[in-house]
């Protein structure tokens, strides 16, 4: 019976190393369980069995607070990058912004003195435009690694065939990717 228990021992040391400390609350279950069959030599058989299946539990319990770990982490790297995305994003648009109100109020001061006999008729003009004709932009956000930012830039003036408003920065700081894990230098990019 100890050489069974020894060897059931062994593969929860194998799985408490894998889970960093987490083990060892599984053992603090175990060990009655354990001295309970080593002091016991009648009834062996079942000790034996309520053991495997025990352990059985535990394992499987391991396994899936392994997997609930690693998907943790996964979405924790993703939503980091969607922060830092909305955070680049808004600094860019908080910069145009300022500089657009700082252009309207120099336009403003400049048409009010400079103010002509055709102004009217051009507000008309534009008034009667085509509703259908109008191009309503867009944009998009997001990471591109630093290594691939140069063929991102080609395939995309090759996909908008030139027209395209392209802004990019450096992030300073290295960003953990969701899908292999490791950090990663990036580049944010919003067209």
């Amino acid at each position: 019976m100890v050489v069974v228990a020894a060897h059931h021992g062994a593969k929860l040391v194998g799985m408490n190393a894998r889970m960093c400390g987490r083990g060892a609350q599984f053992w603090v279950q175990l060990l009655p369980l354990i001295e309970c069959s080593e002091l016991s030599n009648a009834g062996c058989g079942e000790h034996s069995q309520h053991l495997k299946v025990k352990l059985g539990e535990l394992e499987a319990e391991l396994v899936e607070i392994n997997a609930n770990g690693e998907k943790l982490q996964r979405a924790y790297s993703e939503l980091a990058e969607y922060k830092l995305v909305l955070h680049k994003a808004g600094e860019f648009f908080y910069s145009i912004r300022s500089s657009a109100t700082a252009q309207q109020r120099e336009i403003e001061a400049h048409s009010i003195s400079e103010e002509s006999v055709d102004t009217p008729l051009l507000l008309e003009q534009e008034m009667s435009t085509d509703l259908s004709k109008q191009v309503k932009l867009g944009f998009l956000a997001g990471l591109v690694p630093r290594v691939k930012s140069m063929a991102f830039e080609r395939i995309l003036f090759r996909a908008t065939r030139g027209n395209v408003f392209l802004r990019q920065s450096a992030v300073e700081d290295p960003v953990t990717d969701p899908v292999s894990g490791e950090k990663v230098c990036t580049i944010f990019f919003l067209y």
